[in-house]
């Protein structure tokens, strides 16, 4: 039995290499490049529409350093952690007009400009402008998530009301360059993400 064994391991091995080649043949493409801001595949051009039922465009995000995720109001998983952290963030800049916050919405069927404005409330325990809970037509939301911010999203069955996103938190310059990506469900990321804001409010990116 014992001549049996190294062939054994050589098999597991083998079989464990091959499940993992079709493992990343059904995985996605990878989201972004760490180290290259990603470019869009044309011109920034949308409107939406924030919690408060304001109108959005780029326009808005010129002039400003904007802090960018994605979630829906119903998800049950990684969206109140990433919310909560980004929450912090937030309080430290409140009041800074130089900066601002967009969440958008990945189910913008459900997540209406009244629900988002609930949502916001709860959250904040305030109305204001600074975070905007940004809703819109779907198509121009996951064209924004996908081709501009490069971050994955998506609804792999439209049967169900389950949505995938990018717990990603995306910070964009005041001239609309992509600067970097931050895990929104880790502390010390959000904490990264704080020091870079500050760098670019003092006009150097570190």
């Amino acid at each position: 039995m014992k001549r049996f064994v190294p062939f054994l391991l050589l098999l597991g091995v083998a079989a464990a290499f091959f499940l993992y080649q079709w493992y990343v043949s059904l995985s996605p493409e990878p989201l972004y490049n760490l180290n290259k801001a990603p470019k869009a595949a044309q011109p920034l051009r949308f409107k939406v529409v924030n919690h408060l039922a304001d109108t959005l465009t780029q326009q808005n995000l010129q002039g400003k350093i904007t802090i960018v995720n994605f979630f829906y109001v119903r998800c049950p998983s990684v969206c109140p952690r990433m919310q909560s952290h980004v929450r912090r963030v937030y309080h430290r800049f409140q009041g800074d007009n130089r900066v601002q916050f967009w969440s958008f919405t990945v189910n913008p069927e459900e997540d209406s400009v009244s629900v988002l404005r609930r949502y916001a409330h709860d959250l904040l325990g305030t109305t204001q402008r600074q975070w905007h809970f940004i809703t819109g037509d779907k198509k121009t939301i996951y064209t924004l998530a996908i081709n501009y911010f490069n971050l994955h999203v998506g609804q792999p069955d439209t049967s169900l009301p389950e949505f995938f996103h990018s717990d990603e938190v995306v910070l964009v310059d005041s001239d609309l360059n992509v600067i970097g990506y931050f895990k929104g469900s880790e502390e010390e990321e959000m904490e990264r993400l704080q020091k870079q804001i500050i760098r670019l409010l003092r006009g150097r990116f570190e």
